[in-house]
């Protein structure tokens, strides 16, 4: 029997220990995240100044000085100077700035104007090498490159530990003008944040760069001496228990995916142990005393064990009529009775925080959904349970209701007329076993209905609608007009209704207030009187035939007709006015080529002929496909040389390599062993596009794929070909194709 307290008290202990252990480790944890999150706004503010120098035209001018200045450089000089002391006044963690200019050999601060050899023993510069080593340094490549925490003086700042910051300019118009811009960021002004957050906890604190090394250091030497980097740099997981020097620490670290930093805290267990040693006494001298006392006093012992499990049992039963009183425990079955009692307190207070608001994050989660910025497949079964959300039937209708006048114009008015209007909708029950109103903005609402069948009697929901807008006008005086999209399978069709009554609801302008809007009938009662070719369409079709690449024309070309064709309601006249305005972009070309028409289409017939004779749509459409191969194709034969293989080389990289997310312009270049600056031109020259398009158009190439033939989510295809996210994707689809993943996916699969 004297067993059992016993072992309650050292599971107690132990459960305290380790929950002590756990609660400490999240607040480091949580703080290092606090941290790394302010650290990089920061950086990020200081990385942003930089960028933004490179642009300035001081700079730019100052880049092709010549050692010898004129007044104008002098001028410009001590503008320069001027826009230094403004950077370094607007960010208190910017300590010093100056830009070394190597075609005049000059160093520019914040304050004047120095030769190298003068700045480095006035800077007093302490980065760990001799003025050789830092002009050398000086005189390379950096993009946003950081160097560790070193001391400065003097004319850049009084002594003062700091982080250097270095980023490189080229000249425009000279490859062999160049400038390095070097900002020191305070490390003191870092070891305030990190004291405010982590001297209670005695940790030590590393901040590491994206070539795992030490930027700064902030803690204890013990720590670091007792536990070597080699046994840091690897940690992988959020936190972890290494051992070191005989003593063991808890080990965070946070990193930032896109900026490539990475902190990591130490924390000594011995700071936890400190606050487990009272109650670990308590237990030592509770157990000698158990034991002393023996098996004489057992029946006592297990009596007096038992009360506090009665009490516990009582306060349980009484948990809604009164609080406990933590400060006069006495045992650890209050502590638990206590923490309980918390946390079933806390639960309830959370369900109804959460059925409180559940309309309104259904209403958020609705409105996201429908405007593509929440895929429904992503939704998990939990999160659609608790907003009470079920689509149990295949198709779906959207209505959308405009109200037009209000009875009066406040917000309350407002409010209780949508609650009206959006019940009567709902309950239209006769069309959908499921309807849910969505509050759109003040002037609009909407109602999904998710019903069995796509034969639905329009006319009858028409009718319906209308006596319903009676209603309303009969009963409230307010107008209101009221658009239907058509009917569509599957939850994207929601989507697909969502738009089309968007796009019908612009007809109330024409119909009048008080009227029910059909897409279906806007597409019979209003044909194009425009087409759509758009500047910038035009501008990629002129650089795709310039550069020979015939099916990134053929593409543009699909995708204008695509724009215009696809419902067969242009007519004939309106057509031909576009296929004129796309001879006119081939005239361009074939002006800025001076190559005559012979030469292009081998024949003495003039391709305006050819369109002229066009009697339909289809033929004018093959005819001027024909015309712009014929243009591609010529410039392609034109190009053929040398570049061609490098272009292929370059082609082959990318199409070996699209789906890498760490896929850049240097590491390209580093395959091509190039410079990237030339690489980026010789891209821009060959391929008609930047590195960035290139390599959106193959990831783009190969999303369509996948979306036709296959069922994988809008998330794994991005991480598939390299996208970060499904939010990514979606937008370089929509720029290159002018239209989302799932109108493709839906388009192409009907």
């Amino acid at each position: 029997m004297i067993l059992v307290p016993l072992l309650l008290a050292f599971l107690s202990y132990k459960q305290y220990s380790g929950v002590l252990e756990t609660q400490i480790s999240d607040y480091n944890l949580s703080m290092l995240q606090q941290t790394e999150k302010v650290m990089d706004e920061h950086f990020g503010n200081v990385e942003q100044q930089v960028l933004g120098l490179t642009q300035e035209p001081l700079v730019q001018r100052l880049l092709n000085t010549p050692t010898e200045m004129d007044n104008q450089d002098k001028y410009n000089l001590s503008q320069l100077i001027a826009l230094l002391n403004r950077v370094k006044a607007k960010d208190i963690y910017v300590k010093g700035i100056y830009i070394y200019f190597n075609r005049s050999d000059m160093v520019v601060t914040d304050s004047s104007k120095f030769n190298p050899p003068d700045f480095f023993e006035t800077a007093k510069l302490q980065s760990g090498g001799d003025y050789q080593q830092w002009k050398t340094m000086m005189g390379e490549h950096h993009k946003l490159d950081y160097i560790h925490e070193q001391q400065i003086s003097s004319s850049v700042s009084a002594n003062e530990k700091v982080i250097g910051l270095l980023q490189s300019v080229s000249s425009k118009n000279s490859q062999d003008a160049f400038a390095t811009i070097v900002i020191w960021i305070g490390a003191s002004d870092v070891d305030k944040l990190l004291d405010t957050a982590f001297k209670r906890n005695q940790a030590a604190v590393y901040l590491f760069d994206n070539q795992n090394q030490i930027l700064l250091y902030y803690g204890d030497e013990k720590i670091r001496s007792a536990l070597p980097l080699e046994n840091v740099l690897p940690l992988r997981t959020d936190r972890i228990r290494l051992t070191g020097a005989g003593k063991e620490f808890i080990v965070s670290r946070v990193s930032d995916e896109l900026k490539k930093r990475s902190i990591v805290s130490v924390v000594p267990t011995e700071f936890i142990e400190r606050d487990l040693r009272g109650t670990r006494n308590t237990f030592i001298w509770l157990s000698l005393g158990m034991i002393t006392l023996s098996m004489l006093i057992a029946y006592l012992l297990a009596y007096i064990s038992y009360l506090p499990v009665k009490r516990l049992m009582g306060k349980l039963q009484k948990r809604m009529t009164g609080q406990p009183d933590l400060y006069a425990t006495k045992n650890e079955f209050d502590m638990i009775a206590f923490a309980a009692e918390s946390a079933w307190a806390e639960k309830d207070k959370m369900s109804t925080i959460l059925k409180s608001q559940a309309p309104n994050i259904r209403n958020q989660l609705l409105i996201q959904f429908l405007k593509g910025n929440v895929a429904w497949e992503d939704l998990s079964p939990q999160t659609l349970e608790t907003v009470d959300v079920k689509f149990p039937h295949p198709y779906f209708l959207f209505i959308l209701v405009h109200i037009d006048q209000f009875h009066k114009d406040s917000l309350a008015e407002k409010t209780f007329s949508k609650f009206v209007i959006g019940n009567i909708l709902e309950h239209l029950g006769q069309y959908g076993d499921t309807a849910y109103v969505i509050d759109l903005d003040l002037e609009k609402i909407g109602v999904i209905y998710n019903i069995k069948s796509d034969q639905l009697d329009i006319r009858s929901l028409h009718s319906s609608i209308q006596e319903g807008i009676t209603f309303i006008k009969n009963k409230f005086n307010n107008d209101v007009s009221i658009a239907l999209g058509s009917i569509h399978e599957g939850t994207d069709g929601a989507v697909f209704s969502y738009n089309e009554a968007l796009k019908a609801m612009e007809y109330r302008l024409i119909k009048g207030s008080n009227t029910v809007i059909s897409y279906q009938d806007t597409l019979v009662e209003f044909n194009p009187s425009k087409y759509m070719y758009p500047l910038e369409i035009e501008m990629s079709l002129v650089s795709a035939i310039q550069h020979g690449d015939i099916k990134r024309t053929e593409r543009l070309l699909d995708t204008v007709f695509e724009l215009n064709l696809a419902q067969d309601k242009m007519p004939l006249d309106l057509a031909r006015c576009l296929f004129f305005d796309l001879m006119c972009t081939a005239i361009k070309v074939l002006n800025e080529t001076v190559a005559s028409y012979q030469e292009v289409f081998e024949s003495d017939r003039n391709p305006y002929d050819d369109l002229l004779a066009c009697q339909t749509i289809r033929a004018m459409q093959e005819t001027v496909r024909n015309i712009f191969q014929k243009l591609s194709l010529h410039m392609n034969e034109k190009r053929t040389s040398r570049s061609d293989s490098l272009k292929d080389r370059m082609l082959h990289y990318l199409k070996q390599n699209y789906h890498d997310p760490n896929m850049s312009l240097a590491t390209m270049a580093s395959y091509m062993n190039m410079n990237p600056t030339y690489l980026s031109n010789l891209i821009k020259e060959q391929v008609g596009r930047n590195f960035i398009e290139l390599v959106n158009e193959f990831r783009v190439d190969e999303v369509k794929r996948l979306l036709i033939n296959g069922d994988m989510t809008l998330q794994e295809i991005a991480q598939k070909v390299g996208y970060s996210n499904s939010v990514v994707l979606s937008r370089n689809f929509k720029k290159i194709e002018y239209t989302t993943p799932g109108e493709y996916r839906q388009f192409n699969r009907t």
